[in-house]
């Protein structure tokens, strides 16, 4: 018995030491981190965590450092009480840390132990029409995107737009957040106008009398100026179907892969501020304060730059403008110094340097008369471009 009890107390003895020996818990939830430290009674300390590529760092608690350059963020305390620590990230990766005894950090480092990973965060979009109901036109949006989707009348190849047809190109949203579209038969009895399935009035008209009439879609070989072609077809005889409210395809021959994405400059130009189109949907370059690009606006030193992704969708990714420009109405432009800074320009040769003190002095000579002033440098510069004039005998008037 006696064993047995001491045995116990051994137990005990060791669980507690654990639970209150030198270390650091880390706790994750959703982009928010709180690292709890336990000094077991160390006097001075330092907790680094070191953060991925990819994310971002922001409201660090307890006077904590976060250099982003280097990716880590850093606390340093010269006491010996228990703390603890929290900051938000933006992004996702896997995060670690080492929390080190000492008021300078010479002793071994002990892993910070916990949680590693911040979740990616979900997409999250939303619908006006709920999922895929084809009796109403839906428009979908999606967080920190300015456009909106709306659903439209396709033909069975979801190859581009049309006034009237048997088929819905509908935006939805999925399970995860994220969204998605699907090429979406009407019914029988219904046909897509105006981005949704309808149901033809009753009327008098008769379906196959070769006459399309209120109502119809198409009747025998009357498909209201229809083609193949019309509706995205290579060629082939349009047919109509039974019931005279949708298209019959099957006599078409499939056009060559059409994109139905469409960019203006055919690729990332950082230079050229451009569209890109997905259906009836349009995108514009924009500018980012932020290399995330949740900051848009119409300044800023990155482009957020639109272009067409994978399954024939519009896609971005922020591009920092090059050193000496900056972002301005979309596109990446020559930075100019502000008013009334030095303006510096370096000669690549001694001639050009001639030509630039010849600009010069004509700008001196002549600068209260702007007519004389404009005359002199345009004749400088006349000069030095023609190849029949010799600069080194120009004499500035």
């Amino acid at each position: 018995m006696k064993k047995q009890i001491l045995l116990w107390l051994v137990i005990v003895v060791l669980s507690v030491s654990q639970v209150l020996s030198f270390g650091a818990t880390r706790f994750i939830s959703g982009g928010d981190v709180t690292i709890t430290v336990n000094t077991d009674g160390t006097t001075g300390y330092i907790v680094r965590e070191t953060i991925p590529s990819g994310v971002t760092v922001s409201n660090v608690g307890q006077s904590g450092n976060y250099n982003a350059g280097k990716g880590f963020v850093k606390w340093i305390f010269t006491d010996n009480s228990i703390k603890t620590l929290t900051y938000s990230t933006s992004g996702s990766g896997q995060i670690n840390g080492v929390l080190t005894a000492g008021p300078t950090g010479a002793e071994a480092d002990v892993s910070i132990t916990g949680d590693s990973t911040i979740p990616k965060t979900a997409t999250t979009c939303t619908e006006t029409d709920n999922g895929l109901d084809l009796d109403k036109k839906g428009t979908l949006t999606l967080p920190n995107n300015p456009n909106t989707y709306n659903d439209y009348c396709t033909n069975s190849n979801g190859i581009g737009s049309v006034a009237e047809s048997g088929y819905v190109y509908e935006y939805y949203c999925k399970a995860d957040g994220s969204s998605d579209t699907k090429v979406q038969a009407c019914p029988t009895g219904k046909s897509c106008k105006s981005g949704a399935c309808v149901t033809t009035a009753a009327t008098s008209a008769v379906c196959g009398n070769n006459q399309r009439e209120t109502g119809e879609v198409c009747d025998g070989t009357d498909f209201g100026g229809q083609t193949c072609v019309s509706q995205g077809y290579k060629s082939g005889t349009l047919g109509c179907k039974p019931g005279c409210f949708v298209f019959d395809y099957s006599g078409c021959s499939q056009a060559p892969p059409v994109s139905l994405c469409k960019d203006s400059d055919g690729g990332s130009n950082i230079y050229n501020k451009r569209t890109v189109t997905v259906g009836t949907d349009v995108f514009t370059d924009t500018c980012s304060a932020t290399a995330d690009g949740l900051q848009k606006g119409n300044t800023g030193p990155y482009v957020y730059e639109y272009i067409c992704g994978e399954n024939d969708k519009e896609d971005s990714e922020v591009i920092a403008c090059p050193s000496g420009t900056t972002c301005s109405d979309g596109a990446c432009v020559t930075a100019l110094p502000p008013d009334g800074a030095d303006l510096t320009v370096q000669a690549v040769d001694a001639q050009e340097a001639d030509l630039f003190k010849r600009i010069h002095d004509a700008l001196e000579k002549n600068s209260g008369n702007v007519l004389k002033q404009v005359s002199s440098v345009a004749g400088v510069f006349q000069c030095y471009f023609d190849s029949g004039c010799d600069l080194a005998t120009y004499q500035v008037k």
